[in-house]
C-alpha cells in the first residue's frame, strides 16, 4: 500500500492538527492543515501545466531554449548531399545512403 506525496502531506498535517489542538489550541496548525488542503487542489492544474509543456501546448507557459546551436558546414552539406541521394534512391534503406552522403560531402568539402 503506497501514498502519493499530496496523501503523506495530508496526513501529516492532520496528525499534527490534532494534537496542537490538545495542547495549544490549535491554530498554527489547522493554518498548516488548511495550506495541505488548499496545495491539495492546485496539484492538477500543476499536472496541467507540466504536460502541456512536454506536449508544446501553451507557449506562454514553455521556457525558452538557452541558445540553439549552430549547424556546422559539413551538417549543411551531408544535408543536401542525402536529399539528392534520397530523390535519385527513394527505397534504398537510410543507412546506406548516409554512408554515400558521407562520402559525398567530404569528397566535396575536400576540395
Amino acid at each position: 500500500m503506497s501514498m502519493s506525496e499530496r496523501e503523506v502531506i495530508e496526513l501529516l498535517a492532520n496528525i499534527l492538527a490534532q494534537g496542537a489542538r490538545k495542547s495549544a489550541g490549535g491554530f498554527i496548525l489547522d493554518e498548516i492543515a488548511a495550506e495541505a488542503r488548499r496545495e491539495a487542489g492546485r496539484s492538477s492544474k500543476n499536472a496541467r501545466i507540466s504536460t502541456g509543456r512536454r506536449r508544446g501546448v501553451r507557449g506562454s507557459e514553455q521556457r525558452k531554449a538557452a541558445t540553439k546551436r549552430t549547424v556546422s558546414a559539413y551538417q549543411k552539406r551531408f544535408g543536401i548531399e542525402y536529399k539528392k541521394l534520397k530523390k535519385i534512391h527513394p527505397r534504398t534503406s537510410p543507412s546506406s545512403l548516409m554512408k554515400k552522403a558521407h562520402r559525398a560531402t567530404k569528397k566535396v568539402m575536400k576540395r
